[in-house]
C-alpha cells in the first residue's frame, strides 16, 4: 500500500478567528500512481452534484460551503469523511483533539465554550452516509489513515508573525512543520504529497529542508504553476488549484468546517453580552465593524487586543 497526503488551509485572510491548516493522509493500493480517487469513489462522492444527488460533495471548500445556505452541505460531507477517526463525533473540542489540534482552553474566553455536533445535520444521516462511504472505500482498497491540524488563534498567530517576520513565511513554515509531523506519525514512509501553493511563493526548498530535519530536497520544477520536489523518499507538489486532488479537497473542507465552528463559538460568546450584535466571519472590513461594536464589552472584560485581533 502507498501513502498520499493532501494539505490546505482556511482563514489566512481574516483579522478575527483562527487560521486552520489541515493535512489528510490516505492509504491507497500499490501500483496505482496517481490513484484516481474520483473514479474509484464515484458512487459516493462527486465534485459537481446535481439536484437530488445524494453523494457527498467533495471539492474546494469555497464550492461546497455557501454561507447563505448554512453549514449543512459542508458538515454532511466532512463528518461522513471523518467517521473512521477514533472520536465520539459529539463536539468541536472532540474533533479538534481527534485531529491533533487540542483546544486552546484559556487562550481566549470563547475557546472555553464548545459546539455540539452535528451542528446543522441529523446524526442519523451522517451515520448512513458514513456507512456507504466506508463500503466504497473498502472496495476500492483506500482508507483514511489520519487527519492532522493546526488551529492558530490570534494570540499565537501574532507571536508567529513576530518570530517569522512576515505572514507568508509564517504560513509556509507552520504548514510544512505540520506536514512533516504528519509524515513522521505515519512512519516516515515514501509518499505522494500535494498542497495548494502559498500565494505567489514558487520556492519551498529551504523551508522543506528545515521541516524535514535538514534533508536536502531535490528540485524537480519551480514555476508559477507548480513547484515539485523530492525529499526523504517523498514526491511533494505545490500547485495551483490543488483542490482538484481528492486529499487536498478533503483537507480544504475540514479546515473550513473547523474554522466555521470556531467562528460560531466566537460570535456566540460576544452575543451573550450584545444580543443584537451581527455575527462576523472575521474578514477585514466587517471585522473592523465588529471590533467597534464590541469595544465597550472588550474593555469591561479586559480582553487584550492581541488575544482578539490578528495584526495581519
Amino acid at each position: 500500500m502507498g501513502l498520499v497526503f493532501g494539505m490546505d488551509e482556511a482563514g489566512y485572510g481574516p483579522n478575527l478567528g483562527p487560521l486552520v491548516i489541515v493535512v489528510t493522509c490516505w492509504e491507497v493500493p500499490d501500483g496505482e500512481t496517481p490513484f484516481d480517487f474520483w473514479t474509484e469513489l464515484d458512487d459516493v462522492v462527486t465534485q459537481s452534484p446535481v439536484r437530488g444527488d445524494q453523494r457527498l460533495h467533495v471539492a474546494d471548500s469555497k464550492e461546497v460551503h455557501n454561507s447563505q445556505k448554512g453549514l449543512e452541505r459542508l458538515e454532511r460531507s466532512v463528518l461522513s469523511l471523518l467517521a473512521p477517526l477514533d472520536w465520539s463525533g459529539e463536539s468541536l473540542n472532540g474533533l479538534c483533539r481527534a485531529i491533533g489540534a487540542d483546544p486552546e482552553t484559556g487562550a481566549a474566553p470563547w475557546c472555553d465554550e464548545d459546539v455540539t455536533l452535528p451542528h446543522a445535520c441529523q446524526a442519523d444521516l451522517i451515520g448512513t452516509l458514513a456507512k456507504g462511504l466506508q463500503a466504497s472505500t473498502t472496495q476500492a482498497g483506500v482508507s483514511l489513515r489520519g487527519v492532522f491540524a493546526e488551529v492558530v488563534h490570534p494570540e499565537r498567530f501574532n507571536g508567529l508573525l513576530d518570530r517569522h517576520g512576515s505572514k507568508g513565511v509564517m504560513l509556509s513554515t507552520t504548514s510544512l512543520q505540520l506536514l512533516a509531523g504528519a509524515w513522521r506519525a505515519m512512519g516516515e514512509r515514501p509518499a505522494g504529497i500535494v498542497a495548494d501553493k502559498h500565494g505567489g511563493r514558487n520556492r519551498y526548498a529551504d523551508l522543506l529542508c528545515d521541516a524535514f530535519d535538514g534533508q536536502l530536497p531535490m528540485i524537480v520544477d519551480e514555476s508559477q504553476q507548480r513547484s515539485r520536489y523530492r525529499v526523504a523518499g517523498c514526491d511533494i507538489l505545490f500547485t495551483l488549484r490543488a483542490e482538484s486532488h481528492f486529499p487536498v479537497a478533503v483537507a480544504s473542507m475540514v479546515a473550513k468546517y473547523v474554522r466555521e465552528l470556531e467562528m460560531e463559538r466566537f460570535n456566540r460568546f460576544w452575543r451573550q453580552y450584545l444580543p443584537e450584535l451581527r455575527p462576523t466571519k472575521g474578514y477585514p472590513v466587517d471585522a473592523r465593524r465588529f471590533l467597534q461594536e464590541i469595544d465597550r464589552v472588550q474593555r469591561e472584560l479586559a480582553i487584550a487586543d492581541d488575544v482578539l485581533w490578528r495584526r495581519r
